[in-house]
C-alpha cells in the first residue's frame, strides 16, 4: 500500500510554494511603502511649514491660537492620508488579484473569489493618520515655538559645515562643481538624502524581485510536464 495526500501531489505542492512565494512579499511590501511614506510626508510637510513661516507669524500676531494654525495643515496632511490609504485599499484589492490569477491559468482552482479584510483597513487608516499627524504637529511645533517677530523675519542662512570629504583635499579637489555641491547637500540634508537613498534603492529591488519572479516562474512548467514527467497521464 502507498498512502499519499494532497502534499504529495506535485502541482499542490507547486501552488502552494507559488502562493507562499506571494504571502512572503505582501508582508514585506507594505513595511518599505510605509517607511517611504513617513520620510516624503516629513520632508513634505517640513518644507511647507518652513515656507510659510511669515503666513504662521501673522496669524500668531493677530491671536489666531497654535492649535487653530495646526488644523490647518492637519486637514491638509490627514485628507491626504485618508485618501491614499482607501484608494490604496480599494485598488490593491479588487485590480491588483486578477492579474496575479492569471499566473495560476496553468492550475485546476476555483474562479477567483474577491474578499476585502475591514480590520486591515481600520489598522492603515489609524496608522496613517497617526504617523501624518504626527510629522505634522512636529513640524508645526518646531516653527510655533518662536516668537511672530522672529516668524516674520527671515530665517538666518544655516552656517556651512565642512564635510568629511573636503578634509581629504587631493581628492576633493577632482571632483567637479555639481558632484561637490551634491556631496555637500547629502550630507548636509540628511534627512533629504536618506529619502533619495532609499527611494531609488527600493525601487531597484522591487524591479529585481518582480524580473526574478518573472524569470523564475515562466519556465518551471515546460521543464516540469515537457522534460522531468514523460508520461501523459496519471490515472
Amino acid at each position: 500500500w502507498l498512502l499519499f495526500n494532497r502534499k504529495n501531489i506535485g502541482t499542490y505542492e507547486e501552488l502552494n510554494s507559488s502562493i507562499n512565494v506571494i504571502s512572503s512579499i505582501a508582508k514585506v511590501f507594505p513595511l518599505f511603502f510605509v517607511l517611504i511614506a513617513l520620510l516624503m510626508t516629513s520632508n513634505s510637510m517640513s518644507r511647507m511649514v518652513f515656507e510659510e513661516r511669515s503666513e504662521m507669524g501673522t496669524l500668531t500676531s493677530l491671536g489666531y491660537s497654535d492649535a487653530k494654525i495646526m488644523s490647518t495643515y492637519l486637514i491638509y496632511a490627514v485628507s491626504a492620508a485618508l485618501i491614499g490609504v482607501l484608494s490604496g485599499f480599494y485598488l490593491g484589492s479588487y485590480a491588483i488579484p486578477p492579474l496575479i490569477f492569471t499566473t495560476f491559468a496553468k492550475f485546476r482552482i476555483p474562479p477567483l473569489e474577491l474578499l476585502t479584510n475591514n480590520l486591515v483597513l481600520i489598522l492603515s487608516l489609524v496608522v496613517s493618520v497617526v504617523v501624518m499627524a504626527s510629522v505634522t504637529i512636529s513640524s508645526c511645533y518646531k516653527e510655533l515655538r518662536h516668537t511672530p517677530a522672529s516668524l516674520l523675519r527671515p530665517e538666518a542662512p544655516k552656517r556651512r559645515k565642512t564635510i568629511l570629504l573636503e578634509r581629504i583635499t587631493f581628492l576633493w579637489k577632482r571632483f567637479s562643481f555639481n558632484w561637490k555641491v551634491t556631496l555637500r547637500n547629502m550630507f548636509r540634508y540628511k534627512k533629504r538624502g536618506l529619502m533619495t537613498i532609499i527611494g531609488v534603492g527600493g525601487c531597484t529591488a522591487l524591479l529585481v524581485v518582480g524580473f526574478g519572479l518573472r524569470d523564475s516562474m515562466s519556465g518551471i512548467a515546460d521543464s516540469q510536464y515537457g522534460k522531468i514527467f514523460k508520461y501523459d497521464t496519471m490515472i
